[in-house]
């Protein structure tokens, strides 16, 4: 659900120079038909691992991070303008992230940039006929940069507040794979040929932070994500921000987003975060919720 796959990265109330964090989360949502697209419901999880070091009296952060993801999504029945109707069709994608992040800040500018990537395997079931069946699995791999930067006009130890532009590119290739199953009583075989497809975001996000005491802070974020080139075959719906092919989705091109939560400083070395998550758009919503352990050396 989050743009930002690496939420907690240099971003603690934990002064220190080394940082481990871990972050869990799912979510579930579900969309309308839209543009002669199918409607879908849609369910995830996935957690992410890593460790960042500061730089430059912590004017600078650098650091890895892993995550895993397991995502669910199935259409709806539907009637196309034909008037023939598509029964349910069910994808399922399991997907191993790898990525690299760095920051900079000072006097209230913020900048980063992040760059990765993931690999894993699509796998779906469908029927092409009422009395048939086809099932297909194939590997993936989607590729990321995205850069942002912000300014933080009010700050002080009791609020900050910082908007913030991001851009993000998102490159997605899937492998040529044989679709097999029984239709008509007879066997099935469908050969679909290799795809690769790019699409852009823009986003404008007001990050607030307003601190309760010495150990507590409130946690809002709002903005607008506007998604470029993203067809009709491409679907964005996990956390860490990956995209992958499902054909005959329509992916939504105007996204408002919050996330709400806290954060509580549990020692001089252990932070926990926990947020709330929406991403609404026109006939589409997903709800989430995530996770964030972080613990300074």
């Amino acid at each position: 659900m989050h743009t930002d796959c690496c939420r907690s990265c240099g971003n603690t109330a934990l002064p220190s120079s080394y940082k481990l964090w871990f972050q869990s989360y799912g979510f579930a949502g579900e969309q309308e038909s839209l543009k002669g697209f199918a409607g879908y419901s849609t369910s995830g999880y996935g957690f992410a691992l890593g460790g960042d070091q500061q730089f430059w009296n912590a004017r600078m952060v650098a650091g890895l991070a892993y995550g895993y993801s397991n995502n669910f999504l199935e259409t709806e029945d539907w009637t196309t303008t034909m008037a023939t109707t598509t029964d349910p069709s069910k994808v399922t994608t399991d997907v191993h992230t790898l990525l690299g992040y760095a920051m900079l800040r000072g006097h209230g500018i913020f900048a980063s940039v992040k760059m990765g990537g993931s690999w894993g395997i699509v796998s779906g079931d469908r029927k092409p006929t009422s009395d048939g069946y086809a099932s297909y699995a194939t590997d993936a791999t989607t590729y990321l940069m995205q850069v942002t930067a912000g300014y933080s006009f009010i700050e002080n130890y009791w609020l900050k507040v910082t908007p913030k532009l991001r851009f993000s590119y998102f490159n997605y290739a899937q492998d040529a794979y044989r679709e097999t199953g029984i239709v008509s009583g007879k066997a099935f075989a469908m050969d679909v040929e290799k795809y690769g497809d790019g699409h852009c975001e823009f986003e404008l996000l007001i990050d607030s932070k307003l601190r309760i005491n010495n150990w507590a802070k409130g946690l809002v974020t709002v903005g607008y994500r506007k998604m470029i080139d993203a067809d009709g075959a491409v679907l964005r719906v996990h956390s860490d921000g990956l995209s992958y092919n499902v054909n005959g989705i329509a992916a939504p091109q105007d996204v408002f987003l919050m996330d709400l939560g806290g954060e509580v400083l549990i020692s001089e070395q252990l932070s926990f975060r926990v947020e709330y998550n929406l991403r609404s758009a026109q006939k589409c919503s997903l709800h989430g919720g995530t996770g964030t352990l972080s613990y300074v050396f």
